[in-house]
């Protein structure tokens, strides 16, 4: 029986719109596109276009309501996990939590790398990254422990670099980060890859503008090459 709040409205799944010849706003038909990620559907009739927007939306502003620091922790992890399995979900599958029960300073997101792309692909086969972290700090002002804490989840399944998730609207590292950087490496020969939150909300705003697979994809690259050939001055 029909849905009485739907008003006479047909609901049509996005994967048959193009089939249909049906027409959409660029940013409805873009995350239509994009339609397998943590937002599943429950049987419940919705307009899904319209769901994914403002949830999209929502989370673009909801990391300048998370307090830094220990207080704000928790809500940073699951903003970040919420973030990477929209902006890598045809590269990094299974993207988990993995708080450390002995301090609240120890928060990481793991996921496989499915290496389903040029980047994620030459940080498996490179680097070894067959699992990738992300170490989690709520804070701006990272502490030399942060690095050494981030290096030691390296060997195995991986490999020889982390990527460190911190509270900055910086688009570069300052002269304290780039050294640690590159004295981990030469120390250890881990990579730690830093990513300012401003980078992360840079990336969601252009995906909700249907602008992401190219611009993060090419970013990624970009900043890695920066990080590798300039802070830690690492040579072929």
């Amino acid at each position: 029986m029909p849905d009485p709040a739907l008003n006479g409205m047909v609901l049509v799944h996005p994967a048959y719109w193009r089939a249909l010849e049906l027409q959409a706003d660029e940013a409805a038909e873009g995350f239509a596109n994009d339609i397998r990620d943590e937002y599943q559907y429950d049987g419940t009739p919705r307009l899904v276009s319209d769901i994914r927007l403002k949830r999209l939306g929502a989370l673009v502003t909801d990391l300048g309501e998370i307090s830094p620091g220990r207080a704000g922790a928790t809500e940073f992890e699951d903003w970040v996990a919420r973030a990477l399995r929209i902006l890598f979900s045809y590269s990094l599958e299974d993207i988990q939590a993995r708080s450390a029960p002995d301090t609240v300073d120890r928060r990481d997101i793991v996921a496989f790398n499915a290496a389903n792309s040029t980047f994620w692909k030459m940080l498996k086969n490179d680097w070894g990254c067959r699992q990738v972290v992300f170490e989690l700090k709520n804070y701006s002002e990272l502490k030399p422990a942060d690095f050494r804490q981030a290096a030691a989840y390296g060997g195995g399944e991986y490999g020889r670099l982390t990527f460190i998730v911190f509270r900055s609207d910086r688009d570069h590292l300052v002269k304290k980060e780039r050294k640690r950087v590159a004295q981990m490496y030469l120390t250890s020969g881990h990579l730690n890859v830093l990513i300012p939150t401003l980078f992360i909300r840079k990336f969601l705003e252009r995906t909700y503008a249907r602008k992401r697979d190219d611009y993060v994809e090419r970013s990624m690259k970009k900043w890695f090459n920066t990080v590798v050939r300039r802070y830690a001055q690492i040579q072929s």
